[in-house]
Parts: C-alpha cells; structure tokens; sequence
C-alpha cells in the first residue's frame, strides 16, 4: 500500500518502507593534491554506506543511479594550502556542470570550505561525480575529520 509508513508483526517488530534509498556516502580517507588552475575530481574512497552499491569508490569514484527518481545530493570539501585564492566545487551529473560552489579565502589558516547541495531528478544510469578547481597555486583536499564527503539518497518511496 503506498499509503502505509511502518507495519507491525504483532510482536513489537516494525518494518518501514525504504523510504530514502538508495542511498550512500562516501568519503576521502588520504588527503588529494589538486594541481594549480586544473579541475579534479574528488576520489572519495571510502564508503560509510551504500544501500544498492550505487557508488563506485575504487575506479571512476561516482554515484550512478540504479533507480530513478528525486535525489537529494551533497557535497563538502575542505581545503588546506589555499591563501589569496578561489576555490570551486561542481557536481557534473553525465558530464555536465549543476550546482556551483566557490569560495575565496584571503586569510592563512583560514581554508575554503565547499558545501554543495540541491535535488534533481534523475534517471536509471545517470551517474553524479564531484570536481574542484583549487585556484592559480593548487591546493589539497583534506581528509581528517570526515572534512570531505559526498552523498545522495532517493527522496521518498
């Protein structure tokens, strides 16, 4: 029934529909050097959860979409050796450039954080990937901490 959230077994035992899968985050467990002037793609390694195996963290270090419908998608990255410098995060979605973050930072010590978020819907096989341009003197996209990560669940059921 697409109306009911949770049903019981009478016993205590509650089962909820998958209501926000698929599902996954990832994250990057060894700091990633970014060349000067030059847009790279964050290789989150690690993955805390991935409900369908919908993210590949090993070779092309993207989402793609076993089953369409709205995501709701994020991103954060942190990075370190960027003074005096624009910093630019984007999701491409096949390729193509969607929800821009930049960032600047004039002070040292001070390192630009790029959070990204926003909802689309997506289809079977379109595939989600997060690039950075670190500025004119490149910079390193820090991993300590979870400081940057990548996600995106299905919205609804």
């Amino acid at each position: 029934n697409g109306n009911t959230l949770f049903t019981s077994d009478g016993n205590g035992n509650l089962t909820t529909q998958n209501l926000n899968k698929p599902a996954f985050f990832a994250r990057l467990t060894s700091d990633q050097s970014l060349s000067a002037s030059t847009t790279v793609k964050i290789q989150f390694d690690t993955e805390d959860y991935d409900t369908n195996n919908d993210y590949d963290n090993s070779t092309n270090y993207r989402f793609t979409v076993s089953k369409a419908g709205i995501y709701f998608i994020y991103s954060n990255v942190v990075l370190s050796n960027s003074v005096n410098e624009r910093a630019i995060a984007v999701f491409r979605i096949n390729g193509t450039n969607h929800g821009r973050m930049e960032n600047y930072s004039n002070v040292a010590g001070a390192d630009p954080n790029l959070y990204n978020a926003f909802s689309k819907n997506l289809s079977v096989n379109d595939y989600v990937e997060v690039f950075v341009e670190a500025g004119s003197s490149g910079a390193t996209a820090r991993s300590q901490n979870f400081e940057t990560y990548f996600g995106a669940h299905r919205i609804g059921s």
